[in-house]
């Protein structure tokens, strides 16, 4: 494979390499997670979602696993890998667009991306519903993650990184309670 062939990966790749099924999958998941958050955010008259910037986020992020796939010679990656390339791509694109302004929906986008990054790292412990308890234990360190995607530059290797690093956490910690039990 020449380089140019191994830097652009196309939509007829993403499809023969994971599916039509699941690049629809991911892409519905994510837009009614979307309409989800925007409806439970108050949102619904301030921020609509660009669908094509979404879609767009999906097939950057399959593009990017793909190209992971290719390079190391694996079949597939970790979960952490795949929702930080998502995550990292739903920042580039930004597909929450303000239509009316306000102080609430400045970071729109980021607020989703804390919110999706902190229900996977709940789900294992929480199940799929945290309690709002959860949330208080864990509110400087999604404190801290909002501030960091908001003012600091990230990628998706950092993005990894701090998944694993609360993971971690919770594996290392010293005491019988968990911090999201």
């Amino acid at each position: 494979m020449n380089h140019i062939e191994s830097a652009f990966v196309g939509r007829g790749d993403l499809v023969k390499a994971f599916g039509k099924d699941e690049l629809e999958g991911r892409y519905e998941a994510l837009l009614t997670e979307a309409d989800i958050f925007i409806d439970r955010m108050g949102y619904r008259d301030s921020v609509v979602v660009d669908k094509l910037s979404l879609l767009q986020a999906v097939l950057d992020c399959y593009s990017d696993i793909l190209r992971l796939k290719l390079f190391h010679e694996i079949s597939c990656v970790a979960e952490e890998k795949m929702v930080a390339y998502e995550i990292y791509w739903i920042l580039m694109r930004m597909p929450f667009q303000k239509i009316k302004n306000n102080d609430d929906t400045v970071f729109v986008n980021e607020r989703f991306a804390v919110l999706r990054i902190i229900q996977y790292l709940v789900r294992p412990v929480c199940g799929e519903k945290a309690s709002a308890s959860v949330f208080t234990k864990i509110q400087f360190f999604t404190e801290t993650l909002f501030y960091s995607l908001k003012y600091r530059p990230v990628d998706a290797r950092s993005l990894e990184l701090i998944i694993l690093s609360f993971q971690a956490g919770l594996l290392c910690n010293p005491s019988q309670e968990s911090p999201v039990s």
